[in-house]
């Protein structure tokens, strides 16, 4: 927080509301063994800065969305909102999912909910239309290095998309030879 702030660099916090305080219980991707760091507490949380850190719901306890039914879908999304709200005493309109996970109906969900935006972990260029409701975004972690981290605010990873489309065009060229030579017509 020290260097955002000496830098003027605004950011965003996704926070998970029932493990505030405590300890991450849910799987992490990059190391592969869920984290022994604590999470924030609450009253670090109200501590921030509101003109540099916006405050949004990564739900109440986690889960991957997609595989929850609607009942918890909605505590999950709205109650996380409404502590978030209840704890800050300001409105929280910003949404990410976990581990990325969404579908049309957890999408869905979300614009009911009431949030102005959502996230996903899909990296693709941001703000690319006026009324964007599902925006890409890269995270930032402690574990970056310095250049990485600069290669990220400076948005060198807007080119993904381009290279994921390229790679698919390639890879279905590929594809499409191999199947001509084997005698099989698409």
């Amino acid at each position: 927080m020290p260097e955002l702030q000496q830098r003027g660099i605004p950011c965003t916090l996704f926070i998970v509301t029932e493990v505030l305080g405590g300890y991450p219980n849910w799987q992490s991707f990059e190391s592969g063994n869920s984290s022994r760091e604590k999470v924030m507490s609450e009253e670090q949380l109200c501590g921030l800065p509101s003109d540099l850190v916006a405050v949004g719901s990564h739900t109440m306890t986690h889960p991957a969305l997609t595989a929850v039914d609607e009942e918890r879908l909605e505590r999950e999304i709205s109650g996380s909102r409404k502590k978030l709200e209840k704890i800050l005493n300001r409105e929280v309109r910003l949404f990410s999912f976990p581990y990325g996970a969404f579908n049309e109906r957890v999408v869905r969900r979300c614009r009911e909910a009431g949030y102005e935006r959502v996230f996903s972990a899909l990296p693709v260029l941001a703000f690319s239309e006026p009324q964007e409701f599902l925006t890409g975004r890269v995270g930032a972690g402690a574990t970056d290095w310095p250049i990485e981290f600069r290669l990220k605010l400076a948005g060198a990873y807007r080119w993904l998309p381009y290279a994921f489309t390229l790679k698919r065009r390639i890879l279905s060229s590929f594809s499409g030879r191999a199947l001509l030579k084997a005698g099989i017509r698409t």
